[in-house]
């Protein structure tokens, strides 16, 4: 059937149900918390120190953001970890801007969310590689008195291409290509920025979040070596 038709109509059965039948319901919740915390213990990494795991980030994410926060995913490979570790619910919205499999959209869909919703937390989550595709539009944000938070997974790669060299047996230093500094390049574009290397440092984040300020960059030193859930 037609996509949205179907969407539409799964999501009215939904609201047609009570109880159990949700997926959004306070057991299936607490079920899969429970199964992504099992995950982490069950697939340990050591990660170098100053750098963090991407999906015990996540975690450290899904308990500082509103229950109603807008949730936009950029393309590449860091895009698993929010996918399978922030936790959803009726209020959430999670926007997957990864059209036509192109890179380093969530910056300008969230900007055009953040537009739409005044007043609500709009949070784009991208890559260290795709971030600076459109990392100007931070300007188009700030000229524009628009406010939302970048999460940056930076691991310092092309993240996609490091692994793919990996699994083939092909020198992945090729992939390695350190960045700029972006917290100051958000600062230089009018908004604020940070740098975290340690997921305590996220437990500020809506306390550090000034509405009145732009755009916030959140520049997350991750490791390459946690590879994303497929």
């Amino acid at each position: 059937g037609d996509a949205i038709l179907a969407a539409h109509s799964i999501v009215d059965e939904l609201d047609r149900c009570d109880g159990p039948c949700s997926p959004f319901g306070h057991d299936a919740a607490s079920d899969a918390a429970d199964q992504r915390t099992a995950e982490l213990v069950a697939d340990p990494v050591v990660v170098a120190p100053g750098t963090v795991d991407p999906r015990m980030l996540m975690l450290a994410l899904d308990d500082v953001l509103p229950d109603d926060a807008h949730v936009v995913v950029g393309g590449g490979h860091f895009m698993a970890f929010p996918a399978r570790f922030l936790s959803g619910g009726r209020e959430r919205t999670f926007e997957m801007a990864f059209d036509f499999m192109t890179t380093g959209q969530a910056v300008p869909h969230a900007i055009g969310a953040a537009v739409a919703q005044p007043g609500r937390l709009v949070v784009a989550v991208e890559g260290d590689a795709s971030i600076l595709m459109h990392i100007q539009e931070l300007e188009t944000a700030t000229r524009a008195g628009v406010a939302l938070v970048v999460l940056v997974l930076n691991d310092g790669a092309l993240g996609a291409e490091y692994h793919r060299l990996r699994s083939d047996g092909l020198d992945a230093a090729e992939a390695i290509v350190p960045g700029p500094d972006l917290a100051h390049l958000a600062e230089a574009f009018g908004g604020r920025g940070r740098r975290v290397g340690h997921v305590d440092e996220l437990g500020d984040l809506l306390s550090w979040y000034d509405p009145a300020r732009g755009p916030h960059l959140v520049d997350c030193q991750v490791s390459r070596a946690v590879v994303g859930p497929i």
